[in-house]
């Protein structure tokens, strides 16, 4: 006897995801920001597929990414699951129906096979997507007259994911394809508070990509409305009242090192030091010197391959928080800082020194994206961007707040404060300190710094 079984998808499509769902078109594109559902999209287009007995490929840039959707839907078929590979990436339903799982870090792969439907998950981040559906998966699709789906967040440029896009817009010229452009807010399961928040927050290059789906060129600026910002004054002594703070970053090679001094009360980048093929024991002592006449606060070393300088810096006993450099923690500061330039908030007076050396290097500052979907954030071309990082590092440190973290204050003896303060900026909150008159003697105050204590 026959047994019926009935599988169900665990979720509801909402409207948006519904209309790209039911639509005819045999190629279809979806443009969308983050957490629009492109991820839900995709399994109910698998489990459509298996239920008519296609054979089914979902493809994604690398194996990383293809983990998630393999364990999903491994479970999800698991009732009617006939034969499965887990080397393979291939599960055989009882039905006849098949679905494999390709990594498009070997674009090749998928090449001798034949299917009904092809998902292309991250399609943007598939190095040469638009040649690679041509050239290899659109002949696995002949013999079937099979169909395709692409769903992405939208690239930096206009190349690949955009030209496919691009053939959907013109359904007159190009009657099998269809492509929409769908905002993170078309979700109605994302509370609005959340979008208003990376609204305001966000630079508006990252929200017009990762939220509203809108294509940005290669060549767009990361930092803008920088004449807007060329508002801060030079300071060669401390303000009396202010609240400073550095921001380091080091030599490497032909760079350049730079100790940005940013005056948190204002908001203002107010001094810059900046040279390179110059000793590390003159830069500690050009370091120690701008920490005890402006009494800052702290530093924030960047300290990717200057591991001496920071050994040789904790001994002199000044505050620091050691930064070290990833493709994420990079991202962090620079999008914070990017966000400062775009964003005038009526509290955040924001402030950068004319200098025509730093703006053409916040005007040569660009972005790609990596094959794994990370922002790379660098100077582009030959340039220099060692004064960015030194204000980003700064500005990220006067403004950093973890509201994870209850404040406990600690009174520290001058000199004798390195062994009490937390080496980790995740454990650190910056707090006021009072400053006293400026004299001619430098003298070092007794500090209150606000360290993390968990809830």
């Amino acid at each position: 006897m026959s047994q019926t079984v009935t599988i169900s998808l665990p979720f509801e499509l909402h409207d948006a995801q519904v209309e790209i769902f039911v639509h005819p078109a045999r190629f279809r594109v979806l443009d969308c920001g983050r957490k629009f559902g492109k991820t839900l999209l995709c399994v109910a287009e698998i489990a459509r597929g298996i239920s008519k007995g296609w054979r089914v490929a979902y493809m994604c840039p690398t194996n990383k990414m293809l983990g998630f959707m393999w364990r999903t839907i491994k479970s999800l078929l698991e009732p009617i699951t006939r034969e499965k590979s887990e080397q393979d990436h291939r599960i055989e339903c009882v039905n006849g129906g098949e679905v494999e799982f390709w990594s498009l870090d070997n674009p090749d792969g998928p090449r001798p096979f034949e299917y009904d439907l092809i998902i292309v998950d991250e399609a943007a981040y598939v190095k040469e997507i638009y040649q690679v559906f041509n050239a290899v998966l659109r002949p696995c699709l002949a013999k079937r007259h099979g169909s395709a789906i692409f769903c992405s967040t939208p690239p930096v440029g206009f190349e690949g994911f955009f030209e496919l896009y691009d053939l959907g817009q013109n359904t007159d010229k190009n009657p099998e394809w269809m492509s929409w452009k769908k905002p993170s807010w078309d979700n109605p399961h994302l509370p609005k508070d959340e979008i208003e928040d990376m609204r305001r927050r966000f630079p508006v290059i990252i929200f017009d990509r990762e939220v509203r789906a809108e294509f940005t060129s290669a060549a767009g600026a990361v930092f803008r409305n920088i004449d807007d910002h060329k508002r801060a004054k030079e300071q060669l002594v401390p303000m009396p009242g202010h609240t400073y703070i550095i921001g380091v970053d080091l030599a490497k090679s032909v760079d350049f090192s730079v100790f940005a001094v940013f005056d948190m009360t204002w908001n203002h980048l107010v001094y810059m030091d900046r040279a390179n093929q110059v000793d590390y024991s003159l830069q500690l002592q050009r370091l120690i010197v701008l920490m005890h006449k402006f009494h800052a606060l702290t530093a924030i070393i960047e300290t990717n391959a200057n591991d001496a300088f920071v050994e040789s810096f904790a001994k002199t006993g000044l505050p620091f928080v050691p930064f070290r450099t990833t493709i994420q923690s990079k991202a962090l500061i620079v999008e914070a800082l990017a966000a400062a330039f775009d964003h005038a908030y009526s509290d955040n007076n924001f402030g950068i020194l004319s200098d025509p050396e730093l703006v053409s290097e916040l005007l040569g500052f660009g972005m790609e994206r990596t094959a794994s979907g990370q922002l790379h954030y660098g100077s582009r071309g030959e340039g220099h961007d060692d004064r960015v990082i030194a204000l980003a590092l700064a500005y990220w440190g006067a403004t950093y707040r973890n509201p994870a973290w209850k404040a406990e204050i600690i009174d520290l003896v001058p000199h004798t404060a390195v062994a009490t303060l937390p080496q980790s900026a995740g454990e650190l909150l910056f707090g006021q300190v009072e400053y006293p008159e400026i004299s001619d003697t430098v003298a070092w105050p007794t500090l209150e710094y606000i360290t993390g204590e968990k809830r």
